[in-house]
């Protein structure tokens, strides 16, 4: 008859086996991350206010939206030197901190920056464009 009992220790171990399974899977999975998700939209802005030929600037986010014949894209305009907020002037961005220069694509035209600007996530969701945290 004692054969027949499961030992209490093989059924302790087992239990807490399975408890860490479920609690190493549901940590694994609340720090996945998820491109389209909520949390990691940065803003939302209607197409229409994007100027054909021209840039959109929203300096309090750093990001400028770029549309020329017809494609858009979308930039991260802290200057790649020191993070300075850049301006537009003419079809180039201008950093009012110490005057480095890129074209309206990104790519560095003259330092003290030697990086291009970073380009963003974003999605074209017919009237609205969405752009995402990097």
């Amino acid at each position: 008859m004692e054969k027949d009992r499961i030992p209490f220790r093989r059924v302790r171990r087992k239990l807490i086996k399975y408890l860490l399974f479920i609690i190493s899977g549901t940590l694994f999975y609340k720090f996945l991350e998820f491109p389209s998700g909520k949390s990691n939209i940065l803003l939302k802005v209607n197409k229409s206010i994007i100027p054909e030929n021209g840039v959109i600037i929203f300096k309090d986010k750093k990001i400028g939206i770029i549309k020329y014949s017809g494609a858009i894209s979308v930039l991260d305009i802290a200057c790649t030197h020191l993070g300075c907020t850049l301006n537009t002037s003419e079809e180039k961005f201008v950093c009012p901190c110490h005057g480095s220069e890129f074209d309206i694509n990104g790519r560095i035209l003259k330092g003290p920056a030697t990086r291009d600007l970073n380009k963003m996530r974003f999605a074209d969701r017919g009237e609205k464009i969405i752009i995402y945290e990097t």
